[in-house]
């Protein structure tokens, strides 16, 4: 692995198609404020479609994002109309004033609360914004889109923390419309790591070199995948390319890296030396804190096969369909919990863990 290379914003390992939608095409992107939704939208707009409706539920983020493609629509001369929509998915109601006079070609789900350690406190919220929020999102937008691609992670793969899980559900969810329609393509795309993104391991690493603390690693065997956005992004546009229904693409990470070699080499990259010690001069100490709940030392991108397609970096995932879970039931129970003790007999009926 050339750790100089991968954290690079630019690095590319594949060739991917440019992104044409003819100024033709409305466009909806959930999550747009966040670090895969942003670049999602600002590739988005530079396939010149018609419309493009960016949705968030924080102010702040879409404030940023729109003046982001504001600034790159003038500057690149694209005719293409930004609509901002500021909507919490929660919100059926304002969801569905928003967004069922609309129709759309494609929708790329992207919102989500993602981080691991916070939603291992926070579950409720978790399974409320990430699974009832996609669910009320597919249910006003179905008779009105033709395609619907839903942001997934590895770790909602066999998951062990809430938030795996979450996505686990989401992915139940969109599989559950795929079968009931062909109106729309309703399809996941599934991918690991991000670099640089909104509390990755990245930034971490470097807020604590830059400011001389321990740089902490979990386990010394602890392995994660890692794209960087704009690669993720492509990829992810070129899969949504492919007319299908209910397929789980699964992304080209390449090799799994070994965390403690990523902070090793980045604490070369500062011009400064890693160690096990009390550091001295110009050393960083090397802390190893442990496997956190709900961390898994390697990650997975499938249970099952991957098919090679022809689009470079994206795979098939043919996986055996889990009939275990119930989704309708799961929603019904989520959407009916009134305290915190009604969450843990769901969770018991749920592959977790």
């Amino acid at each position: 692995m050339n750790f100089h290379e991968l954290l690079k914003s630019d690095f590319k390992r594949f060739n991917t198609p440019e992104l044409n939608f003819h100024g033709e095409s409305n466009i909806l992107i959930t999550g747009s404020g966040g670090s895969i939704g942003s670049e999602i939208s600002r590739q988005a707009l530079r396939g010149n479609p018609r419309n493009l409706y960016i949705l968030d539920a924080s102010e702040f983020a879409l404030f940023n994002i729109l003046n982001d493609l504001e600034d790159i629509a003038r500057n690149e001369e694209i005719k293409t109309k930004i609509h901002p929509l500021l909507v919490n998915l929660c919100d059926k109601k304002l969801l569905n004033i928003s967004l069922s006079k609309i129709s759309f070609n494609f929708i790329f789900h992207a919102a989500a609360y993602k981080h691991v350690n916070m939603l291992q406190i926070n579950p409720l919220a978790a399974f409320r914004n990430n699974v009832l929020g996609t669910n009320n999102l597919l249910e006003v937008t179905k008779e009105n889109t033709s395609n619907f691609i839903l942001i997934s992670t590895d770790k909602a793969v066999n998951p062990v923390n809430i938030m795996g899980l979450s996505k686990n559900l989401c992915e139940k969810v969109v599989k559950s419309f795929s079968d009931t329609t062909n109106i729309c393509n309703y399809n996941i795309v599934r991918f690991g790591n991000v670099l640089h993104s909104s509390g990755s391991v990245i930034p971490i690493f470097q807020n604590q070199i830059s400011n001389k603390l321990p740089v902490t690693v979990t386990d010394k065997l602890a392995t994660r995948y890692f794209m960087t956005i704009p690669e993720a992004v492509s990829l992810v546009l070129s899969a949504s390319s492919i007319r299908s229904n209910g397929s789980v693409y699964v992304l080209d990470m390449g090799e799994p890296v070994k965390i403690l070699d990523l902070a090793i080499h980045m604490i070369m990259l500062a011009g400064k030396s890693p160690t096990y010690n009390e550091p001295v001069n110009d050393e960083i100490k090397i802390e190893f804190i442990g496997i956190r709940d709900g961390e898994k030392i390697d990650e997975q991108l499938t249970n099952g096969e991957l098919q090679k397609l022809d689009i470079d970096g994206v795979y098939r995932a043919n996986e055996v369909e889990d009939y275990s879970v119930n989704i309708k039931d799961v929603l019904s129970k989520i959407d009916s919990i009134n305290s915190l003790e009604d969450l843990e007999p769901i969770l018991e009926t749920l592959s977790y863990g």
